[in-house]
């Protein structure tokens, strides 16, 4: 497309066409300048990088060197210690061979030539598997016989240590009496055997047994080797006594508790009631109050074995109390007056008390003997069959009171 341009476009354009750059030889050389600027600092990135490559990979070196020697130490230092624990170990729980073998496994490793490598290997081989495995083997054995209460020793025993140690606490008792023995430093490997008049009763180094009957008894212990040859055995006579036989019976008769004993085979006897102790054969005791007793019984024979027996009793005191439950004042001669009549024991207070029906007391009198003539008739004037309450307040001697009561007519 054809356009006309503005005159300040022609001359514009006249401008343009006809411009012709010129060069110089300083010119040139600027522009060398700045075009090798960029190649420059390219070079001066490069070798910073691989400065910086070349220290990282020192660094890096170096670290591993360090550690090297660190493990080379720690490999040689663990070694000595152990060698040193269990050594120390050895010395408290090995005894005589296992400390020879010991010393003679140390001696052979101080003359060992003292090449690093060699030493570690003749140390581990020579000293320290010995030693653990024997030191494990140990351990354990103790720890089996901590978790067993039955086994024959407190520590490990070998065979080449057999010493066995018979022991009883107590030979003579009454029946039911409790035997307690036990044999000593006896392998585990072996076999024990208890028996009580040829009958086997136990298969362990501890036995427990309890007589319940009177006799003589013997006691025996076998001990066999791994092989199964008797190798020990042991005898203890038991002697076992029978206790008093105990046997009696007891009532009550009017405050009185009777006792009938037929109790056999004692040499001395003793009862005990209520703070009271006699040494009778069949006493009798007075119970005075209402309650619970006690009553003790003590045998002992001639082997001093004894025999006990408590009875708790309970008892009331009956006072027999008897009240009428009517009476006629009308002066003919016939129950003219109420009376509670009872059975009146030595020690004891007794009160009667009469109320009314609204609760009003009419009589109090503390005389066994007192007697109540009833109200006037003109208190109760037109009324048939008055009810009344008595009461009857017993004390005995301890201050202890006992309530009877009733109600009664007046007719």
């Amino acid at each position: 497309m054809n356009r006309d341009l503005s005159p300040f476009d022609k001359e514009f354009k006249s401008l343009i066409d006809s411009y012709e750059p010129s060069y110089s030889t300083g010119s040139w050389h600027r522009l060398e300048k700045d075009l090798l600027k960029p190649k420059v600092r390219i070079g001066y990135y490069l070798v910073a990088s691989v400065v910086a490559l070349l220290l990282i990979l020192f660094v890096v070196l170096q670290n591993d060197l360090n550690v090297t020697e660190s493990q080379k130490q720690i490999a040689q230092t663990p070694l000595i210690n152990k060698t040193s624990v269990l050594k120390d170990s050895v010395i408290k729980q090995e005894r005589g061979v296992q400390l020879g073998r010991y010393n003679a496994d140390v001696q052979e490793y101080q003359e060992l030539e003292p090449s690093e490598s060699k030493v570690s290997e003749v140390i581990q081989e020579k000293i320290i598997e010995p030693i653990a495995e024997r030191v494990s083997k140990k351990e354990k054995k103790q720890q089996d016989v901590s978790s067993n209460s039955l086994l024959c020793a407190s520590e490990v025993i070998e065979p080449e240590e057999f010493s066995p140690e018979f022991d009883v606490q107590e030979t003579k008792g009454c029946v039911p009496f409790t035997c307690s023995a036990m044999v000593k430093n006896v392998p585990e490997s072996y076999k024990v055997r208890w028996l009580i008049d040829q009958v086997e009763i136990s298969d362990k180094c501890k036995l427990k047994h309890i007589f319940e009957s009177s006799g003589r008894f013997d006691l025996s212990v076998y001990i066999a080797d791994d092989s199964g040859r008797e190798v020990y055995q042991n005898h203890e006579s038991i002697e076992v006594f029978e206790v008093p036989v105990l046997d009696f019976e007891f009532k009550e008769e009017d405050g009185l508790l009777v006792i009938d004993n037929q109790s056999t085979s004692y040499k001395t006897i003793e009862w005990a009631f209520s703070g009271i102790k006699t040494t009778e054969t069949s006493p009798q005791f007075e119970m005075l109050y209402s309650g619970v007793y006690q009553l003790e019984l003590t045998l002992k024979n001639a082997e001093s074995c004894v025999a006990h027996r408590v009875e708790e009793i309970k008892y009331e005191v009956n006072h027999q109390v008897f009240a009428p439950n009517a009476f006629s004042p009308d002066a003919d001669g016939i129950n003219d007056e109420f009376e509670v009549k009872y059975r009146a024991r030595e020690g004891y207070k007794y009160t009667l008390q009469i109320f009314n029906a609204t609760g009003k007391l009419l009589f109090e009198s503390s005389d066994r003997l007192a007697s109540w003539s009833g109200e006037a008739p003109s208190v109760i004037s037109g009324q048939q069959n008055v009810k009344y309450l008595w009461r009857l307040i017993i004390e005995d001697p301890r201050g202890y009171k006992v309530i009877k009561e009733g109600y009664f007519s007046q007719l």
